[in-house]
């Protein structure tokens, strides 16, 4: 009797959390399920993987041989994904967990860039107007993101390279010489109103050395003077603007 008593009570324990709001409860958590990998699809083993809940640290693992990473969040709140590793650009993004009524699981995938020494950055947009030593706004946050990249990637220093409107060949280019140099002077700044140590960064004038061009002139940046025109000859087409900066990585050993 004692037994049969006993019995009933176990299914009964057991049924209670069968019921929907005890499921709730025990399941609604997201188990996040991701995978790092090159842009080719080659999966990267041992890479480190943190995770946060605003400033809070709530787990941090790297990747098993296969290139993945889990871990457990909690529902109704958003998280960040920093993966960090010397050898790649740093990498984050966020999460959002909604309200979860049952267990669900959230795959995430990570491609990482490979940085090396002597690895040119892409400057996808003009640095410098022609004429100008100052920075455009418009290429200020392709800077911002190489000054994070150093914040998070100690081992990481730059070079670089400014250089004149045209090359300076003789006294009488004075102007290019003074355009260069301030150029220099710009991009210093910039690096130490980054709070970059001075001495992971170099910046010198190239002056006797101009790019070809690269950009398209717009309004705002109109293009360098082109060549005088020959008697009888067509007008020359109007110039491309050059990339008037070159900033070359360098990755400690």
């Amino acid at each position: 009797m004692e037994r049969r008593i006993l019995r009933l009570v176990a299914i009964l324990f057991c049924s209670l959390f069968a019921l929907p709001g005890y499921a709730q409860m025990s399941k609604s958590v997201a188990l996040l399920k991701g995978d790092v990998s090159l842009p080719d699809g080659t999966k990267l083993p041992g890479i480190s993987v943190s995770i946060f809940k605003g400033t809070e640290k709530t787990s941090s693992t790297k990747t098993s041989p296969e290139g993945k990473f889990t871990t457990i969040l909690q529902p109704n709140a958003t998280y960040r994904i920093a993966v960090s590793n010397n050898g790649y650009m740093y990498h984050e993004e966020n999460v959002r967990v909604p309200v979860l009524d049952a267990y669900q699981e959230m795959p995430v995938h990570i491609v990482l860039i490979p940085l090396r020494d002597g690895q040119p950055f892409d400057l996808p947009m003009p640095v410098f107007g022609p004429k100008s030593s100052t920075i455009d706004p418009q290429s200020v946050s392709v800077l911002d993101r190489i000054a994070e990249e150093m914040k998070h990637n100690t081992k990481l220093s730059v070079a670089v390279k400014v250089y004149p409107d045209a090359p300076v060949k003789s006294k009488k280019d004075a102007d290019q010489q003074k355009l260069a140099t301030a150029r220099e002077t710009a991009i210093r700044s910039y690096f130490l109103g980054k709070n970059i140590n001075g001495s992971r960064f170099t910046v010198a004038a190239e002056p006797t050395v101009v790019p070809p061009g690269r950009f398209p002139p717009s309004p705002s940046a109109p293009p360098p003077a082109p060549p005088k025109k020959k008697k009888g000859a067509a007008a020359p087409p109007p110039g491309l603007i050059p990339q008037y900066i070159e900033i070359t990585a360098h990755v400690a050993s």
